[in-house]
């Protein structure tokens, strides 16, 4: 379930932010209703994807932190020279972007310390009371062991 993400996988799901984002900010400049944000939108998404596949609380914490700040920052870059809807939507599309890497890297970097410590049998099963029981005693080790290959 919290497998890592991989960089395909994180550059649809950007893709799929930038889509919402600049469509969603054209159509809100068409009716010309400036106080309603996208931004919700995509955080909704996200959270989406999160639930549905991945819930990795320290790369979700990390991308959560990180997002926001982007945001804000670049809306007070960029509003002054290209305006409130087209700064909006880069803003917003840039801060998922960033997010979704922060996301991406701090799973990855956490998966492989994570993965090394376990150890899986042919059919995928994570063994790690193996390795504690190996820690414990080396005779708990030897029994472990050999209940292990013969079944």
């Amino acid at each position: 379930m919290n497998r890592a993400v991989t960089w395909s996988e994180a550059a649809l799901v950007a893709v799929a932010c930038w889509a919402i984002s600049g469509p969603g900010y054209g159509v809100l400049a068409a009716l010309d209703l400036p106080h309603v944000p996208v931004a919700p939108l995509i955080v909704m998404g996200l959270s989406q994807w999160f639930w549905a596949s991945r819930r990795f609380w320290l790369a979700g914490v990390a991308a959560s932190l990180v997002g926001p700040v982007v945001l804000f920052a670049l809306i007070d870059v960029l509003r002054p020279g290209l305006g409130r809807y087209v700064a909006d939507a880069l803003a917003t599309g840039a801060a998922a972007t960033v997010a979704l890497a922060v996301f991406t890297l701090v799973g990855r970097g956490a998966g492989r310390h994570r993965d090394a410590a376990r150890i899986f049998d042919v059919n995928g099963v994570v063994h790690s009371r193996v390795r504690r029981l190996q820690r414990k005693t080396a005779a708990g080790a030897a029994v472990v062991s050999a209940s292990w290959c013969r079944g």
